[in-house]
């Protein structure tokens, strides 16, 4: 067994317990960084559960697949109404690529 998955479970507790210190601190911060922060690291734990599980190619080809159907689903909801309606995102969400913040992606995996 390799050195990297044998430290999963340790590196998975690990950002399970940042996450969750992330929710705390979410509501007594800055709510766009909170937001931002605590979903890079909930999308960290999904994507090393997901290697754990899957193996490191399929996860990141499970990853790939992810950011693109949801940037795309995002960015047609935000300039043309598709899927979800008519709608915009302020700037609390931090960069953008289109229409879209680049968490947002993030957040579909």
């Amino acid at each position: 067994m390799s050195r990297v998955v044998r430290q999963v479970p340790r590196l998975s507790l690990l950002l399970l317990t940042a996450f969750a210190t992330m929710l705390v601190v979410r509501t007594r911060t800055d709510v766009g960084a909170a937001v931002v922060l605590s979903s890079i690291l909930l999308f960290t734990f999904c994507l090393v559960s997901a290697i754990h599980l899957l193996g490191t190619r399929p996860a990141f080809v499970f990853v790939a697949m992810a950011l693109m159907v949801g940037w795309f689903a995002e960015h047609m909801g935000a300039t043309r109404g598709w899927f979800f309606g008519r709608y915009e995102y302020t700037p609390l969400l931090g960069p953008r690529l289109g229409a879209v913040p680049l968490i947002i992606p993030l957040m579909w995996f």
